[in-house]
């Protein structure tokens, strides 16, 4: 075989090409390589950073408009039923009232009332009813006291409770779904209501006597409180005036 120069048949040793060191290969510098990493590092770091603040913006701004909603749902909801508890004055014909007449018998006109408590979109429970009177020359009483200036209708059940599915403040006729009825208020209640509208009539007389002279007057208070039975919370307080004249 020829003799080329390259090969140890022929006696030269081969040596490496110039472009191709082996002995002092330089060493790849690690400065810049690091400064990577660093940058790298950095980068995750921030990342990470950033994604934390991200999450917690998030869940605050979760937090924040989970509480809008709630608010915006309590707002509604008093909105949508308003006043949740109301009081109505009404003669036996059912027409509301805030004056009646004195007699010269001591008799009025009209003979008698209808006191209406109503509440609506009541929560399912126990509930508790007081009712009292008061004239200024009386304290309040309730109507089942002797000294009440007005009194349970007598002959029968005087306090009715009702159900129904809408409910007038001043109904114009007994409401639909009674569901008790007594002479008196601790007849029925504490009294366990289901969800929805609670109407209450009671049928009053008045007891109060003569005024002095013709032309006086003499104003009633009627008070009303509704009571959760089981908490003593109170539900609702209502104050309806009716006054009458001396004839």
């Amino acid at each position: 075989m020829p003799d080329d120069g390259n090969t140890l048949d022929g006696g030269d040793t081969p040596k490496p090409e110039q472009s191709d060191p082996i002995g002092d290969s330089p060493t790849i510098p690690t400065p810049a390589f690091s400064a990577h990493g660093s940058s790298r590092r950095d980068f995750l770091k921030a990342a990470v950073i950033g994604s934390a603040a991200v999450a917690a913006a998030g869940s605050a701004g979760a937090a924040a408009l989970s509480l809008t909603r709630q608010t915006h749902l309590i707002r509604r909801l008093d909105t949508q039923s308003g006043d949740p508890c109301s009081m109505c004055v009404e003669d036996t014909g059912f027409v509301p009232t805030s004056t009646f007449k004195i007699t010269n018998g001591c008799g009025t006109a009209p003979g008698s009332w209808f006191l209406w408590i109503t509440d609506h979109s009541l929560p399912a429970g126990n509930y508790s009813l007081s009712v009292t009177v008061e004239a200024d020359s009386l304290g309040a009483h309730d109507p089942g006291d002797a000294s009440a200036a007005f009194q349970y209708g007598a002959g029968g059940n005087a306090v009715f409770i009702f159900q129904p599915d809408t409910a007038d403040d001043c109904p114009k006729d007994n409401p639909a779904n009674q569901v008790a009825a007594g002479a008196t208020l601790g007849d029925v209640f504490p009294f366990a209501a289901a969800a929805g509208n609670l109407q209450v009539k009671l049928h009053l007389d008045y007891k109060f006597g003569c005024l002095a002279n013709p032309g006086d007057t003499q104003t009633f208070t009627f008070v009303a409180v509704l009571t959760n039975a089981d908490t003593q919370a109170v539900v609702c307080t209502k104050t309806q005036t009716i006054t009458g004249t001396q004839q």
